[in-house]
């Protein structure tokens, strides 16, 4: 492969998520470990975005707002103004960074952040929702799986983040896992296994970086 092919393969994700607020945003946090999406998975997230076309979107994880902005940015393309983001943030000072944050970019009527625990919150929640993302606590999910069906259309889209942990999950069911970690990665086998076992739902896994968990309610 010759250099110019690898720096095209290198460079194209991001390129796809470098313009916005929400590219000025990640900028500012390079340097720092901020557990929000990476290029591929943000690239990944705004083309389904596009396929998909949400009015309704319901995300677990604001943190400072990335994915909440992204996803504006995106929507505000098709749909112009007329899209709704319901974003939950269990950390009230991190809910008032993303509120600041979405407020510069110019989406505070199209944002509702919720301040408290997303598995709470989702069991208050009425749908039905377009999309649900989910980037929270990896222990959260398989509970939270119910409400999220609940919530979810006929036709809507589950996408949750980091489901692959670090590649922690790759190994056989058996294998031993660090005392740390073990908690999370058998809630996620365990919410893996459930989505792939509900017959509602049509679903795989991406495998780029931590590994996101694409499903269709059918």
């Amino acid at each position: 492969m010759t250099d110019s092919y690898a720096n095209i393969l290198n460079d194209f994700n991001g390129l796809q998520t470098e313009s916005g607020f929400s590219s000025a945003l990640r900028r500012e946090n390079d340097g720092v470990y901020i557990p929000s999406l990476r290029n591929d998975h943000a690239a990944l997230y705004r083309t389904l975005l596009f396929t998909v076309k949400p009015r309704r979107i319901l995300e677990a994880g604001t943190l400072y707002g990335y994915s909440s902005i992204l996803a504006a940015e995106t929507l505000n393309e098709v749909f112009g103004n007329d899209f709704r983001i319901d974003t939950v943030e269990v950390d009230q000072e991190n809910a008032l960074i993303a509120a600041e944050n979405i407020e510069k970019a110019g989406f505070s009527g199209n944002i509702r952040i919720i301040n408290g625990d997303a598995e709470e919150v989702f069991s208050c929640l009425e749908g039905p929702y377009d999309l649900v993302f989910l980037d929270c606590s990896k222990s959260s999910y398989k509970e939270m799986f119910p409400d999220v069906k609940r919530l979810l259309r006929q036709g809507g889209l589950l996408l949750a983040d980091d489901v692959c942990y670090h590649g922690k999950l790759e190994g056989a069911q058996g294998e031993t896992v660090p005392h740390k970690h073990r908690t999370i990665v058998n809630s996620l086998r365990d919410f893996l296994q459930t989505v792939s076992d509900d017959n509602d739902f049509a679903a795989f896994v991406d495998k780029m970086d931590d590994g996101m968990l694409v499903a269709v309610k059918k």
